[in-house]
């Protein structure tokens, strides 16, 4: 049988501070193992510092204390097959601050003792004996609810690892096990810090009711976060109504199942968003959703599960971060099933289809006869719209617009709203007049612009004159523009 040699690290003479120490211990994982996690080249509570005094809660990571016994076989094994392994040293780097210790020489065994009882002002949990390592402890900040006056210590810990038991979970230890609890951990320190960083009720002495008017202005995952749990049972209580906005996998895993989903009645996702949003909660969560918004909806294809999982959705809002043409807006349009009755879309512009708009909307094969209200938003792009028109049309964009609005029938309400260059391409008569004789049911147009339309004469004699014009077609149809 081939003898083991385990690597021994020696305490040098040089070794005389935590400083020297670590550095020491990092040279020696490097000659013998090939890597070295990132340990942290300071005292512990240096460590603490860096871990948690960052100023933005996302970029916090909790601290992560790492005990190594040169003499332990398990401690060796542990190092070669696990913590420096590619895929550990590279997850620990992204997500934890590891600080090192060596107890194979018993003097470093007490200074340990001395820096815990300094950290923590309590002995060390569990006695410093070979046979116990390796061992990891997490440290997060204590939370709100744990502090009194009898707890000198602001933070709390808990063992991870000891020998070759997880403590947490008593499960076999492994790569992938390690990693979950790792991950567990990290997990519950995020959600302690983003509490501890929000507790306005504890740093402002908010009252209840100013915290349920500052959640009008909130997504419900985003007022769950900032504010204690007991602001379910606040929304609760109120009946109040808030939208989710793009919505962690954190969150859809841990707190939508303590929402009411009566609450829940708007949903705002990025399309990757979409799958994994209504794969991480009941069904029964998204019934009174009556309001989705998707960014850069490509697959138009899962706008046909949104019947099964949002019986009651009336409006549909679809945001492009660029130009989006007919074509694909007819597409989306027989994917959907819902009753719908208002349409929202919001991007740079439409692209030019002239003259294939007959072609496009010949394809359609579900009018929207349940659609009453129409927005179009094309104020996030570009100062003026290009005109690459096949045709040549000055007006493309509204020709196209109009175009596009006669596949409601029963539309009501039309909403326009542009930057301040682009007003005068939305005026032509002809178009609107158009519409009108074609859309029996629609009363209002309303154009709306950032530009100052007081002191433009000619702008103001085009919109009386359009006015005039389609009232003469349908007495109370109204058109008017909106200014700043």
């Amino acid at each position: 049988m081939e003898l083991l040699i385990i690597p021994l690290f020696k305490v040098t003479t040089e070794c005389r501070n935590d400083v020297n120490i670590i550095e020491s211990l990092c040279k020696w994982f490097m000659d013998h193992y090939g890597i070295c996690p990132a340990f942290f080249i300071g005292s512990l509570q240096e460590a603490f510092i860096s871990a948690f005094n960052t100023k933005m809660v996302k970029e916090s990571r909790p601290l992560l204390i790492y005990i190594h016994h040169g003499k332990n076989i398990q401690t060796h094994m542990f190092c070669l097959n696990m913590l420096c392994s590619m895929i550990m040293v590279e997850y620990l780097l992204e997500n934890y601050i590891i600080w090192p210790w060596d107890i194979t020489d018993e003097s470093n065994k007490h200074m340990l003792i001395e820096i815990w009882k300094e950290m923590f002002s309590n002995h060390f949990p569990v006695d410093l004996m070979m046979k116990e390592c390796p061992m990891l402890i997490g440290v997060m900040r204590r939370s709100s609810e744990e502090k009194d006056s009898f707890l000198a210590s602001s933070y709390e810990f808990k063992i991870l690892l000891k020998g070759d038991i997880l403590m947490q979970t008593h499960r076999k230890l492994n790569l992938e096990t390690l990693s979950d609890i790792l991950f567990t951990f990290k997990e519950e320190f995020d959600e302690n810090e983003q509490y501890l960083s929000f507790n306005f009720i504890k740093k402002t002495s908010l009252c209840w009711d100013i915290i349920l008017e500052i959640t009008k202005y909130l997504s419900l995952n985003d007022a769950v976060t900032i504010f204690p749990i007991d602001i379910l049972r606040l929304l609760r209580e109120y009946k109040a109504r808030l939208p989710i906005v793009e919505p962690s996998d954190r969150f859809m895993k841990t707190m939508i199942k303590n929402i009411d989903n009566e609450q829940i009645v708007s949903l705002h996702l990025k399309e990757n968003q979409l799958r994994s949003t209504m794969e991480l909660a009941s069904a029964s969560i998204f019934t009174n959703i009556i309001s989705v918004t998707l960014i850069n909806l490509q697959h138009v294809n899962q706008i046909n599960e949104f019947q099964t999982c949002f019986p009651n959705l009336i409006c549909l809002s679809l945001y492009y971060n660029n130009e989006i043409d007919v074509h694909r807006l007819c597409k989306i349009f027989n994917h959907i099933q819902n009753p719908i009755k208002r349409l929202e879309i919001r991007c740079d512009y439409i692209l030019c289809s002239h003259r294939h708009t007959s072609h496009f909307f010949s394809k359609i094969n579900n009018l929207k006869f349940t659609i009453e209200y129409f927005l179009l938003d094309m104020t996030h792009g570009s100062m003026t719209w290009i005109n690459n028109c096949s045709q040549y049309h000055k007006t493309c964009v509204l020709m196209t617009t109009t175009d596009f609005i006669q596949i409601m029938p029963n539309i009501r309400y039309v909403h326009l709203i542009v930057n301040n260059i682009n007003i005068d391409k939305l005026l032509d008569i002809n178009n609107w007049k158009g519409l009108v004789m074609r859309c029996h049911h629609l009363e209002k147009i309303t154009l709306k612009t950032n530009k100052s339309i007081s002191q433009d004469t000619q702008l103001t004699e085009n919109i009386l004159k359009i006015q005039q014009e389609l009232s003469n077609v349908r007495q109370r149809i109204k058109f008017h523009i909106i200014s700043k």
